[in-house]
């Protein structure tokens, strides 16, 4: 994973396709969040984010978010499977 800073969010990049395992992306996703959920929490209110590359990601179970100041973020602005992020289940 990797940590980089966007405006004013540490943002936790955790599901990158470069890194893709074929199936379920649902732990690999939820291991991202599970460790921005763990950063602490900035006078601003934000933790951080993940960052979902563009791409499809299948998720075959339930994506928990148990911590505030967590932004679960796409990229993408035109609809195309390239271009964009999709949750699929």
């Amino acid at each position: 994973m990797l940590l980089a800073k966007i405006g004013p969010l540490d943002v936790l990049v955790g599901a990158d396709r470069g890194r893709h395992v074929a199936g379920d992306d649902t732990a690999s996703i939820q291991t991202a969040i599970n460790a921005v959920a763990a950063m602490p929490l900035g006078a601003d209110g934000f933790r951080g984010a993940v960052l979902l590359n563009a791409g499809s990601y299948d998720i075959n179970t339930q994506l928990t978010i148990g911590a505030s100041g967590i932004v679960l973020r796409g990229v993408g602005r035109k609809w195309s499977q390239s271009t964009v992020s999709r949750l699929l289940s």
